[in-house]
């Protein structure tokens, strides 16, 4: 807590819009998955990412993939979307939540969280056991 409150000092606007305004304030373990994967545990790239959704719009959009996409039930794979497939950038997640605006593609996001197997953990993708739920491979 003692890095966090250095590494926003006495501006914690940015962080109070992105909790409430995205919902994570409700989604422990998506804001701790921010953090601890998506921004590498470094408190200075959890800030700069705070900020980089200073825009009410893009918060919304982000928003939307946690809620509709279902990514604030999947702490584990939004962490690692925010690290991996956006590298902690928070303008290339907001492109990401942009592209994304259609029903169809957060439903899709959702069933391949669900129904997919995606939720069960990144590793149930790697292994095979999210494939074959959704019939993609052979069962062993």
């Amino acid at each position: 807590m003692i890095d966090l409150h250095a590494a926003f000092g006495e501006d914690i606007a940015a962080f109070k819009s992105l909790a409430k305004d995205v919902g994570l304030s409700s989604k422990a373990k998506a804001l701790q998955a921010t953090l601890q994967v998506g921004c590498g545990g470094d408190v200075l790239r959890f800030r700069d990412f705070c900020q980089g959704f200073s825009d009410e719009d893009s918060r919304l959009h982000l928003k939307t993939l946690v809620d509709v996409g279902g990514l604030g039930d999947a702490p584990e794979v939004f962490g690692a979307l925010i690290a991996t497939g956006c590298a902690g950038n928070p303008a290339a997640l907001i492109r990401l939540c942009q592209s994304m605006d259609c029903p169809g593609a957060m439903t899709g996001l959702k069933l391949a969280l669900t129904d997919g197997g995606l939720a069960d953990g990144c590793s149930a993708i790697w292994s095979g056991r999210g494939a074959r739920r959704m019939g993609l491979a052979s069962s062993p």
